[in-house]
């Protein structure tokens, strides 16, 4: 959950202009480009970069289904090529996807049945363990002193 969180944060400190605006909807944190009509979404999957489609490490809800808009013609009980997929909405929703090694990809997933289906693009930005970051650095010790304060909604 800490590195969701610190993902859509890295999101809005990154693309915190004029173009990109906080994107949030369905239970759906992100950012949103208006002019270009794409939202992008963080997602901590198994594997980015890789040869399969990413899976994301967490089931995702029916919020996301409805936020990424994607039609297989359900409705006719037909599993179509990604190459046919059509989109319903306005806006393409893509997700940022971090793998536990620290490779990265952008990519346009359909979101179905709380999972990653398939994606329709996937554009890779950086390979995993090659440079030099510990994604554990800030996981505190199991000794650490930690004032959690929880409060109701």
């Amino acid at each position: 959950m800490l590195s969701y969180l610190d993902g859509v944060k890295g999101l809005r400190l990154e693309n915190g202009d004029d173009e990109w605006r906080v994107f949030r909807r369905e239970g759906v944190e992100g950012i949103c480009n208006d002019e270009l009509k794409v939202r992008v979404l963080f997602a901590n999957v198994f594997e980015a970069c890789g040869t399969d489609d990413p899976q994301a490490r967490s089931k995702k809800g029916a919020g996301s289904e409805r936020v990424a808009s994607g039609d297989m013609f359900e409705a006719a009980g037909v599993d179509l090529p990604v190459s046919v997929v059509k989109f319903h909405g306005e806006y393409r929703t893509y997700y940022l996807m971090v793998d536990p090694d620290g490779a990265v990809e952008l990519s346009l997933p359909v979101v179905k049945n709380g999972r990653f289906l398939r994606c329709v693009e996937r554009i890779f930005l950086l390979e995993g363990g090659v440079h030099d970051v510990d994604l554990d650095d800030d996981i505190p010790s199991e000794d650490a002193d930690l004032d959690v304060v929880v409060t109701p909604k």
